[in-house]
Protein backbone atom coordinates (compact mmCIF):
# COMPACT_ATOMS: atom_id res chain seq x y z
CA UNK A 1 0.00 0.00 0.00
CA UNK A 2 1.56 3.01 -0.87
CA UNK A 3 1.85 5.57 1.67
CA UNK A 4 -0.75 8.46 0.62
CA UNK A 5 -3.34 5.80 0.75
CA UNK A 6 -2.19 4.37 3.21
CA UNK A 7 -2.48 8.30 5.70
CA UNK A 8 -5.89 8.34 3.99
CA UNK A 9 -6.92 5.07 5.37
CA UNK A 10 -5.43 5.81 8.83
CA UNK A 11 -7.22 9.16 8.65
CA UNK A 12 -10.42 7.81 7.67
CA UNK A 13 -10.54 5.88 10.86
CA UNK A 14 -11.06 6.31 14.73
CA UNK A 15 -11.35 5.02 18.20
CA UNK A 16 -14.76 5.88 18.05
CA UNK A 17 -15.70 3.82 14.97
CA UNK A 18 -13.41 1.11 16.46
CA UNK A 19 -15.13 1.10 19.27
CA UNK A 20 -18.80 0.89 17.98
CA UNK A 21 -17.86 -1.73 15.26
CA UNK A 22 -16.41 -3.86 17.85
CA UNK A 23 -19.58 -3.60 19.97
CA UNK A 24 -21.45 -4.27 17.02
CA UNK A 25 -19.42 -7.32 15.96
CA UNK A 26 -19.57 -8.60 20.13
CA UNK A 27 -23.41 -7.95 20.32
CA UNK A 28 -23.94 -9.79 17.25
CA UNK A 29 -20.93 -13.16 18.02
CA UNK A 30 -19.69 -12.40 21.15
CA UNK A 31 -16.70 -11.44 23.02
CA UNK A 32 -15.18 -14.63 22.40
CA UNK A 33 -15.18 -14.24 18.33
CA UNK A 34 -13.79 -10.48 19.08
CA UNK A 35 -10.35 -9.86 17.03
CA UNK A 36 -8.47 -6.88 15.87
CA UNK A 37 -8.51 -8.89 12.37
CA UNK A 38 -12.29 -9.09 12.69
CA UNK A 39 -12.91 -5.03 13.70
CA UNK A 40 -10.56 -4.23 10.82
CA UNK A 41 -12.43 -6.82 7.89
CA UNK A 42 -15.72 -5.25 9.36
CA UNK A 43 -14.46 -1.79 8.50
CA UNK A 44 -13.02 -2.74 5.42
CA UNK A 45 -9.61 -2.09 6.46
CA UNK A 46 -6.27 -3.83 7.45
CA UNK A 47 -5.74 -5.30 10.89
CA UNK A 48 -1.83 -2.28 10.64
CA UNK A 49 -4.60 0.53 10.32
CA UNK A 50 -5.88 -0.44 13.40
CA UNK A 51 -2.90 -0.63 15.45
CA UNK A 52 -2.24 3.20 14.50
CA UNK A 53 -5.15 4.11 16.46
CA UNK A 54 -4.80 0.91 19.42
CA UNK A 55 -1.80 -0.72 20.46
CA UNK A 56 -3.76 -4.06 21.08
CA UNK A 57 -6.73 -5.91 21.80
CA UNK A 58 -6.63 -5.27 25.49
CA UNK A 59 -6.33 -1.49 24.79
CA UNK A 60 -9.66 -2.29 22.43
CA UNK A 61 -11.44 -3.58 25.64
CA UNK A 62 -10.49 -0.86 27.99
CA UNK A 63 -11.79 1.68 25.83
CA UNK A 64 -14.75 -0.25 25.61
CA UNK A 65 -15.10 -1.02 29.43
CA UNK A 66 -15.05 2.85 29.46
CA UNK A 67 -17.69 3.09 27.02
CA UNK A 68 -19.63 1.15 29.39
CA UNK A 69 -19.15 3.44 32.06
CA UNK A 70 -19.45 6.44 30.14
CA UNK A 71 -23.08 5.96 29.42
CA UNK A 72 -23.70 5.97 33.36
CA UNK A 73 -26.08 9.19 34.73
CA UNK A 74 -24.99 9.60 38.33
CA UNK A 75 -27.82 10.59 41.06
CA UNK A 76 -28.22 13.52 42.89
CA UNK A 77 -25.84 14.31 45.24
CA UNK A 78 -28.66 15.87 47.68
CA UNK A 79 -30.18 12.74 48.02
CA UNK A 80 -30.40 9.91 50.63
CA UNK A 81 -26.73 7.38 49.89
CA UNK A 82 -29.10 4.75 49.83
CA UNK A 83 -31.45 5.97 46.93
CA UNK A 84 -28.32 7.03 45.58
CA UNK A 85 -26.89 3.64 45.26
CA UNK A 86 -30.47 2.12 44.20
CA UNK A 87 -30.20 4.74 41.46
CA UNK A 88 -26.98 4.11 40.42
CA UNK A 89 -27.64 0.46 40.65
CA UNK A 90 -30.27 0.27 37.73
CA UNK A 91 -27.87 2.71 35.57
CA UNK A 92 -25.06 0.54 35.47
CA UNK A 93 -27.09 -2.46 35.23
CA UNK A 94 -28.07 -0.97 31.70
CA UNK A 95 -25.11 0.54 31.14
CA UNK A 96 -24.08 -3.38 30.66
CA UNK A 97 -26.62 -4.78 29.14
CA UNK A 98 -26.01 -2.31 26.15
CA UNK A 99 -23.13 -4.85 25.27
CA UNK A 100 -22.98 -8.16 25.68
CA UNK A 101 -20.56 -10.22 27.82
CA UNK A 102 -20.10 -6.88 29.70
CA UNK A 103 -19.17 -9.10 32.78
CA UNK A 104 -15.97 -10.52 30.59
CA UNK A 105 -15.08 -6.57 29.96
CA UNK A 106 -15.20 -5.13 32.86
CA UNK A 107 -13.54 -8.02 34.97
CA UNK A 108 -10.84 -8.79 32.45
CA UNK A 109 -9.44 -5.27 32.57
CA UNK A 110 -8.42 -2.79 35.41
CA UNK A 111 -10.19 0.35 35.85
CA UNK A 112 -7.75 2.80 34.58
CA UNK A 113 -9.63 5.22 31.94
CA UNK A 114 -11.41 8.03 33.31
CA UNK A 115 -15.05 7.53 33.17
CA UNK A 116 -14.46 4.31 35.01
CA UNK A 117 -12.56 6.20 37.50
CA UNK A 118 -15.43 8.68 37.91
CA UNK A 119 -17.76 5.26 38.41
CA UNK A 120 -15.80 4.21 41.32
CA UNK A 121 -15.29 7.84 42.72
CA UNK A 122 -18.80 8.15 42.85
CA UNK A 123 -19.50 5.16 44.43
CA UNK A 124 -16.63 5.47 47.42
CA UNK A 125 -18.22 9.35 47.52
CA UNK A 126 -21.56 8.40 48.38
CA UNK A 127 -20.48 5.55 50.69
CA UNK A 128 -18.11 7.87 52.66
CA UNK A 129 -20.67 10.52 53.08
CA UNK A 130 -23.14 8.23 54.65
CA UNK A 131 -20.64 7.68 57.19
CA UNK A 132 -19.05 4.29 56.30
CA UNK A 133 -15.32 3.92 57.47
CA UNK A 134 -12.39 4.17 55.54
CA UNK A 135 -11.03 0.54 55.69
CA UNK A 136 -14.73 -0.72 54.49
CA UNK A 137 -15.68 1.93 51.61
CA UNK A 138 -13.67 0.01 49.14
CA UNK A 139 -14.56 -3.76 50.04
CA UNK A 140 -18.69 -2.25 50.20
CA UNK A 141 -17.91 -0.64 46.95
CA UNK A 142 -16.63 -4.02 45.36
CA UNK A 143 -19.65 -5.67 46.85
CA UNK A 144 -22.04 -3.20 45.11
CA UNK A 145 -20.01 -3.73 41.87
CA UNK A 146 -19.96 -7.25 42.20
CA UNK A 147 -23.61 -7.90 42.41
CA UNK A 148 -24.53 -5.90 39.59
CA UNK A 149 -21.77 -7.93 37.65
CA UNK A 150 -23.24 -11.12 38.57
CA UNK A 151 -26.64 -10.23 38.47
CA UNK A 152 -26.40 -9.26 34.46
CA UNK A 153 -23.62 -12.32 34.10
CA UNK A 154 -26.49 -14.34 34.77
CA UNK A 155 -29.33 -12.18 32.94
CA UNK A 156 -26.87 -12.92 29.57
CA UNK A 157 -26.33 -16.26 30.09
CA UNK A 158 -29.85 -16.99 30.32
CA UNK A 159 -30.59 -15.26 26.89
CA UNK A 160 -27.72 -16.95 25.41
CA UNK A 161 -28.44 -20.51 26.35
CA UNK A 162 -32.36 -19.69 25.47
CA UNK A 163 -30.90 -18.67 21.94
CA UNK A 164 -28.93 -21.96 21.39
CA UNK A 165 -32.22 -23.86 21.87
CA UNK A 166 -34.02 -21.31 19.06
CA UNK A 167 -35.75 -20.34 21.68
CA UNK A 168 -37.12 -16.19 23.22
CA UNK A 169 -35.92 -16.33 27.08
CA UNK A 170 -39.98 -16.35 28.09
CA UNK A 171 -40.67 -19.62 26.35
CA UNK A 172 -37.32 -21.45 27.90
CA UNK A 173 -38.46 -19.94 31.10
CA UNK A 174 -42.17 -21.71 30.56
CA UNK A 175 -40.50 -24.81 29.39
CA UNK A 176 -38.12 -24.98 33.10
CA UNK A 177 -41.10 -23.84 34.77
CA UNK A 178 -43.21 -26.87 33.41
CA UNK A 179 -40.20 -28.98 34.12
CA UNK A 180 -40.28 -28.35 38.01
CA UNK A 181 -44.20 -28.58 38.22
CA UNK A 182 -43.50 -32.20 37.02
CA UNK A 183 -40.83 -33.90 39.07
CA UNK A 184 -41.88 -36.09 41.56
CA UNK A 185 -43.29 -34.09 44.36
CA UNK A 186 -42.20 -36.58 47.13
CA UNK A 187 -38.27 -36.13 46.14
CA UNK A 188 -38.91 -32.39 45.28
CA UNK A 189 -41.73 -31.13 47.56
CA UNK A 190 -40.03 -27.55 47.87
CA UNK A 191 -39.11 -27.37 43.71
CA UNK A 192 -42.88 -28.32 42.93
CA UNK A 193 -44.65 -25.77 45.19
CA UNK A 194 -42.27 -23.05 44.09
CA UNK A 195 -42.11 -23.67 40.61
CA UNK A 196 -43.72 -20.71 39.69
CA UNK A 197 -41.36 -18.07 41.78
CA UNK A 198 -38.40 -20.07 41.12
CA UNK A 199 -38.40 -19.40 37.20
CA UNK A 200 -39.20 -15.64 36.71
CA UNK A 201 -38.96 -13.97 33.65
CA UNK A 202 -39.22 -10.36 35.67
CA UNK A 203 -35.35 -10.10 35.62
CA UNK A 204 -35.99 -6.03 37.08
CA UNK A 205 -37.88 -6.93 40.07
CA UNK A 206 -35.57 -9.93 41.31
CA UNK A 207 -32.56 -6.96 40.28
CA UNK A 208 -34.76 -4.82 42.78
CA UNK A 209 -34.83 -7.47 45.40
CA UNK A 210 -31.95 -8.16 45.70
CA UNK A 211 -30.29 -4.67 45.38
CA UNK A 212 -32.13 -3.74 48.58
CA UNK A 213 -31.16 -6.78 50.29
CA UNK A 214 -27.50 -5.84 49.72
CA UNK A 215 -28.40 -2.53 50.56
CA UNK A 216 -30.89 -2.68 53.58
CA UNK A 217 -27.57 -5.25 55.24
CA UNK A 218 -25.39 -2.64 54.46
CA UNK A 219 -27.60 0.14 56.58
CA UNK A 220 -27.82 -2.22 59.33
CA UNK A 221 -23.87 -2.64 59.83
CA UNK A 222 -23.65 1.03 59.12
CA UNK A 223 -26.51 1.79 62.01
CA UNK A 224 -24.31 -0.60 64.40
Amino acid sequence: MDRKKQNSEHESLNQSKIIQTAIDLINKDGLKKLSMRNVANALNTSAASLYWHLENKYELLQLLSEQICKTISFPDSSKDWYEQLIELGHEYRQALLSIRDSFEIMTETVPMTPDRLQLIENIYRILMNAGFGSEDVPATASLFNNYILSFVRDEMKQVYIANIQGLEVNVAFEQARKMFKSLSVNKYPSLVELADYSVSVNSDKQFEFGLHVLLDGLNKRLKQ
